[in-house]
C-alpha cells in the first residue's frame, strides 16, 4: 500500500509540474504554488488570479487514477481511516480554507506513473466550493446531512455504489475493500459539474 502512496505523491508532483509549466500561463493565470504542508493540509496548493479572481485558494484535484478513461463523474471525499480513525473528508472539513476545486481529467501517452511530458491534453473544470455544497443542500444534504450519511453508511458496511438511483445527478460510494483507507465520496456527475464549474479548459 506504501507503493501506491508513493506513486499517489510522485504523480501529483508530476501533475503539479505539468499545471505549472503548460496550464497556468497558457489561460494567462498568475499561480502561486504553495510547498509547505501545512498550508496544503489547509487545503491550498495555489493563490490564483484569473480573470475576475483574484488571490483565490485552489485545491488541485486530479484523476490520476484514470488517466485516458475520461469518466463522467467525480468523486468528492466525506471521511476515510487513518490508523483505525476515521477521519472527515476535505469537502466539509470546515478547516479547510478552499474557495476553488481545480477538477482535472488527464489524457496522457501511458496510464501510470505519469511524468509531466507524458500529458498529452487535460480538461479541467475551475468550480467554487460553495457551489458543490449548495448543490447538494439542495438536494436534502447540507454538511451536517453528509456527516451523517458517511457514518451511516460505514456502520452499514455496504461496498460501493450507494443510492445510485436515488438521487439525479449524484450517489455514494464506500470502497471499503480494496484501499486500506476505506473512503466514503459522494460521487457527481461530470455534466453537473460543468453547470457549476466557473471556468472550463481544455489545454
Amino acid at each position: 500500500m506504501n507503493n501506491y502512496r508513493n506513486r499517489d505523491s510522485e504523480v501529483e508532483h508530476q501533475i503539479s509540474l505539468y499545471l505549472d509549466e503548460n496550464f497556468y500561463n497558457k489561460i494567462g493565470a498568475t499561480a502561486i504554488r504553495h510547498y509547505d504542508k501545512d498550508t496544503q493540509l489547509k487545503g491550498t496548493d495555489v493563490t490564483l488570479s484569473f480573470k475576475d479572481l483574484i488571490n483565490v485558494s485552489v485545491d488541485e484535484k486530479a484523476l490520476s487514477h484514470y488517466i485516458n478513461k475520461n469518466i463522467p463523474t467525480f468523486a468528492f471525499e466525506l471521511s476515510f481511516l487513518n490508523k483505525g480513525d476515521v477521519i472527515e473528508g476535505w469537502l466539509t472539513d470546515e478547516s479547510k480554507v478552499t474557495e476553488y476545486y481545480l477538477l482535472i481529467w488527464i489524457q496522457a501517452n501511458k496510464e501510470w506513473d505519469i511524468t509531466k511530458d507524458d500529458i498529452t491534453q487535460i480538461e479541467a473544470y475551475l468550480i467554487p466550493r460553495k457551489n458543490i455544497l449548495e448543490y447538494l443542500k439542495e438536494r436534502g444534504f447540507d454538511s451536517n446531512q453528509l456527516r451523517n450519511k458517511a457514518t451511516e453508511i460505514r456502520t452499514k458496511c455496504e461496498d460501493g455504489a450507494i443510492e445510485k438511483n436515488q438521487h439525479d445527478g449524484f450517489y455514494f460510494y464506500f470502497t471499503k475493500e480494496r484501499l486500506v483507507e476505506k473512503p466514503i465520496n459522494v460521487i457527481i456527475k461530470k455534466s453537473v459539474l460543468l453547470s457549476l464549474s466557473k471556468y472550463r479548459f481544455i489545454n
